[in-house]
């Protein structure tokens, strides 16, 4: 079997917990002779030694890429979430860890110029070196399917198509302190899509503690390149998450300046609205989820506003939402709600037809979701009732 022309270069720390599924994946490719790189950087347990025993060649790097958010930011950062009502944001001596400089110099170290970089909690399902191989001519960077999340028994949860671990370091490198990604070099650079039985990797879902100070380093990031969409669009919603709802609104509605992405700036919207609920102003979280509705064909806005109903008793003003939003297919591109596009459809369904007088069309929809997801408690505690009705 061939040498592979492509190598692994990671970033890790602390990572002697999740090396089993990762190994797993890469037995051929080291079997084969691959080259192996990791950036340790500070770790207190084993990983330097189990990752040398495996064939990695090891750099302990220690705090090289820490970095101290500077005074002025952080005190910009904080008075704009004052000023709103909020929360400071960013602690005095707030340390981040910048992954872009990281990631970059772990490439450089490889023997390769095209590049592996999964994180050491991730795992390859399928990784055909030969075919990925194939396709150096025509690209310089792939998409692939990712699985970012699972449940409680292993299967997928939360799944999309993405672009960020397998790249040639002449045609791309990576850009940003906390929310990294790929920038291309040239005007030349470009992607194909790899399908799953050439290329697919999982995220097993363990905390990596870099990740930690995740809300700040946002901060930060948003005020050094007050251009880049996608850090706008993950400050919001990680605002959001925390419970900062009005600086939420105020980077959300930023990012939509920012962004000509229209899948993305629906999200934002989508999101925007939920502060606005949470805010107890739900005439203004009505308004975004429809403006969500107008800008692009996602089953999410629909969706909350079914949800909205839902909570109120309302199923004459639900069913046309969650009917509307089952016309609408996963593009399986985007990061959606995984019960948007399974269960909560028809859960939604049965109860608005049932309620509106339609019981016949609500028991379609009952054996329907049922016959799909025959394990879903919500569907399996309500078959008595429909059976005996």
């Amino acid at each position: 079997m061939r040498k592979p022309r492509l190598s692994v270069a990671m970033v890790a720390k602390n990572a002697a917990r999740t090396y089993k599924p990762l190994f797993s994946s890469l037995r051929e490719f080291v079997k084969r002779g691959g080259d192996c790189v990791l950036v340790d950087t500070g770790s207190t347990d084993s990983t330097p030694t189990i990752y040398r025993a495996f064939g990695f060649r090891v750099y302990e790097v220690g705090d090289k890429f820490q970095i101290k958010v500077p005074d002025d930011i952080r005190e910009k950062v904080n008075a704009e979430a004052v000023a709103l009502g909020d929360p400071p944001i960013i602690d005095e001596g707030a340390t981040l860890f910048h992954f872009a400089n990281a990631r970059n110099y772990a490439a450089s170290l490889a023997e390769n110029d095209w590049i592996m970089n999964p994180d050491a909690d991730e795992a390859f399902t399928t990784l055909d070196i030969d075919a990925v191989e194939d396709a150096f001519g025509v690209a310089g960077r792939f998409q692939y399917d990712f699985v970012f999340s699972h449940n409680a028994d292993g299967t997928p949860h939360l799944s999309f198509v993405t672009d960020t671990r397998l790249s040639n370091r002449l045609d791309w490198r990576w850009k940003g302190a906390v929310h990294e990604t790929n920038e291309p070099l040239h005007d030349k650079a470009k992607m194909i899509y790899l399908p799953p039985h050439v290329l697919k990797l999982e995220h097993w879902q363990v905390e990596s503690p870099t990740r930690s100070n995740y809300l700040a380093g946002l901060a930060y990031a948003c005020n050094v390149e007050p251009w880049n969409d996608r850090n706008s669009h993950y400050y919001g919603r990680e605002l959001l998450n925390r419970g900062w709802y009005r600086s939420a609104i105020k980077e959300l509605e930023r990012h939509l300046k920012l962004s000509n992405w229209d899948t993305e700036k629906s999200q934002s919207m989508c999101f925007i609205g939920d502060a606005y609920r949470s805010l107890g102003d739900e005439t203004s979280a009505l308004e975004w989820w429809h403006k969500a509705i107008d800008l692009a064909p996602r089953r999410e806005p629909w969706m909350r506003i079914a949800q909205f109903y839902h909570g109120k008793d309302k199923p004459a003003k639900a069913l046309p939402y969650v009917i509307g939003a089952m016309e609408i297919a996963d593009d399986h591109f985007y990061g959606h709600v995984p019960e948007y596009y399974t269960t909560w459809p028809y859960r939604l369904a049965y109860w608005a037809y049932w309620w509106t007088g339609n019981r016949a069309k609500a028991k379609d929809y009952w054996q329907a979701g049922i016959g799909l997801y025959p394990d879903y408690q919500v569907f399996k505690d309500d078959a008595c009732f429909f059976q005996e009705n």
